[in-house]
């Protein structure tokens, strides 16, 4: 981005939260502190982790442990049940949040364990209540978890030489690149962490918080030099918005044509999800919301604040466009990011 200071008032918070912690030389250097920030999402567990004084270093089986359980300890009961909720509307959970994460890392088993148990069967662990829906969870056996935690570190040390080389790397392309051969070599030193399916869009999710950070803090960008198919790669666009756009236009064009200005090419499949959010509160049909944006986008933007869905789209709305928007603007009705 230009200006740090344009862009931050704007991204969705764990956006935010992602800059906030990337800023820590001990977190950006680090591919498992990274992945684990990225991929928590929650403002709330992130700081708990922060608070313990795992970021101050490179993690360790004791560091890596003191920070997720003090995570599971802040997000029990969801206390912060309006930034899940938030969150939720976001992007995919599948595979992200504190709870999702921690069960796929093996950490946590979901509760009741197992059906010859039987319903009535005590619990000897303690039953953490995690995520928006406050499924419960109980810690892994000891045994599991220490074997969890080897693993991660495993990975960690797969990847080094990758996760070091994207430090000083200036090409956004370059930098979705290495986070990808991060997450490949990660899958293959540890596949239970890391399932091969799921590492294209875990390593594009975590790779477009990474480019994100590195424009925030200064990496200059020529976007008109960026192709739509490249935007795409580095959008994390799974819902496929920017399919919806001519493929001879850059990544400045994209972003001209939507926000009125070269550099936030980025944010169209995010506020895409955004708004959909909006026009689902809206009630109307597609027709009629594309005549609604025909007549003036001014307004179809502002009805998102209207709704009170918080403070997390552009502020600096481009005017009504002097002549009639095209077809390809459907895609501010489609799903998440």
């Amino acid at each position: 981005m230009a200006d740090a200071q344009c862009v931050i008032p704007n991204l969705p918070c764990d956006f935010l939260d992602f800059l906030h912690h990337f800023g820590n030389p001990e977190v950006h250097s680090d591919f498992l502190w990274t992945t684990t920030v990225a991929l928590v999402k929650e403002p709330t567990a992130t700081a708990a982790m922060e608070e313990t004084g795992a970021f101050t270093a490179p993690p360790t089986p004791e560091s890596v442990n003191t920070a997720f359980m003090a995570a599971m300890d802040q997000t029990d009961k969801a206390p912060h049940d309006s930034e899940l909720r938030t969150l939720g509307r976001q992007g995919v959970a599948r595979t992200t949040g504190t709870a999702s994460m921690l069960r796929q890392w093996g950490y946590i088993e979901t509760y009741p364990l197992a059906a010859a148990q039987g319903p009535a069967a005590p619990c000897r662990r303690r039953v953490y209540h995690l995520g928006v829906t406050q499924r419960k969870y109980v810690l892994a056996p000891e045994a599991a978890r220490e074997a969890a935690v080897r693993k991660l570190l495993a990975a960690r040390s797969a990847v080094e030489t990758t996760w070091s080389g994207l430090q000083d790397d200036t090409d956004v392309m370059s930098i979705m690149a290495a986070c990808r051969k991060a997450f490949r070599d990660a899958a293959e030193a540890a596949p239970t962490m890391f399932p091969k399916h799921d590492t294209g869009y875990i390593a594009t999710f975590v790779g477009r918080k990474v480019v994100l950070a590195r424009l925030a803090g200064g990496l200059s960008v020529d976007w008109g030099g960026i192709s739509r198919l490249d935007l795409e790669e580095l959008s994390c666009d799974q819902s496929g918005s920017l399919k919806a756009c001519d493929e001879t236009w850059s990544a400045a064009d994209i972003s001209n044509f939507i926000f009125g200005r070269p550099d936030w090419g980025m944010f169209v499949s995010v506020f895409a999800c955004l708004w959909h959010e909006a026009v689902a509160v809206k009630g109307t049909s597609r027709q009629a919301l594309l005549k609604d944006i025909e007549n003036n986008l001014w307004t179809f933007l502002q009805s998102y604040e209207e709704h009170d869905l918080l403070q997390v789209h552009p502020d600096d709305y481009p005017a009504a466009p002097a002549t009639k928007l095209p077809d390809p603007f459907w895609f501010l009705l489609q799903g998440s990011i």
